[in-house]
C-alpha cells in the first residue's frame, strides 16, 4: 500500500470514466468501445493498485456476474 497517490488516481479515472459512460448512455443509447476497454483494463489496476488480496478481486468479480446476470434475465 506504498503506492500513495495511484490508487486515488485510478479511482478517479474509474470514475469519471464510469459517469461519462452513464451520460453517454442516457443520451445516445450507446457506449464507446474504447471507454469500455479502458474501464476493463483499468479496474485490475485499480485493484493491484490498492492491495486487493484475491479474495476482494473474487468479490468484486462475483458482484460483477451477479449484476450481469440479473441484467440478462430482466
Amino acid at each position: 500500500m506504498g503506492w500513495g497517490f495511484v490508487p486515488l488516481a485510478l479511482w478517479g479515472a474509474l470514475t469519471v470514466l464510469l459517469v461519462l459512460a452513464g451520460v453517454e448512455d442516457a443520451r445516445r443509447r450507446e457506449i464507446a468501445n474504447w471507454k469500455n476497454a479502458a474501464i476493463a483494463l483499468l479496474a485490475p489496476l485499480h485493484w493491484w493498485a490498492a492491495g486487493y488480496g484475491w479474495v476482494d478481486v473474487a468479490v468484486q468479480l462475483g458482484v460483477a456476474v451477479l449484476v450481469f446476470a440479473l441484467f440478462v434475465l430482466a
